[in-house]
């Protein structure tokens, strides 16, 4: 029996064995490009033909992601944004996003990593902080294959809401020892 080896209708290895029976062949790729990849075996002898195939996707590692906190001192309201820079390798599959606000609280998204809420400006994490102090915002991003962690740190100080200059009645003579 006679096996041809197609990974996308390109063949990359024959083989041959004799006799009948089940066999169990291991198959080592090393593709050149990430993305679905359809593997198939096709087996032939003197009086028949048969096939078997297999759909798998394969993935880049997590890369070409930026964590940008703005700004770095802020009242309140931040804007927390994951970037996908244009030099990415893609695909990436399907990302769970988690960030941790350095509060306490945290926010999670699922999302495919090619979606172009990702690119420049990036995905927007709105947050209202409620009291001054620093905090260390912290993104985990996980994939079927990879964990990738980002770290920003923003500074929240309270604004000052009004000054006055007031005049103060001094007594009207002043007199020194």
């Amino acid at each position: 029996m006679h096996i041809t080896w197609l990974t996308s209708d390109e063949m990359f290895k024959t083989t041959f064995h004799s006799g009948k029976g089940v066999r169990t062949f291991e198959v080592n790729l090393s593709p050149t490009t990430a993305g679905e990849i359809n593997l198939t075996a096709i087996a032939n002898n003197a009086v028949s033909t048969a096939s078997s195939s297999r759909v798998f996707n394969l993935y880049y590692v997590i890369n070409g992601f930026s964590l940008v906190a703005h700004p770095s001192t802020i009242y309140k309201d931040a804007s927390i944004q994951l970037l996908r820079e244009d030099t990415a390798n893609l695909p990436q599959g399907r990302l769970t996003i988690v960030i941790q606000y350095g509060d306490g609280n945290f926010s999670s998204l699922s999302i495919d990593s090619g979606d172009p809420s990702l690119k420049h400006p990036g995905h927007v994490f709105s947050y209202p902080y409620i009291a001054e102090g620093q905090y260390q915002v912290v993104v985990n991003i996980s994939s079927p294959i990879d964990e990738q962690v980002l770290t920003s740190t923003l500074k929240v100080i309270e604004p000052i809401q009004n000054i006055t200059v007031r005049h103060l009645n001094f007594p009207p003579s002043i007199s020194y020892i």
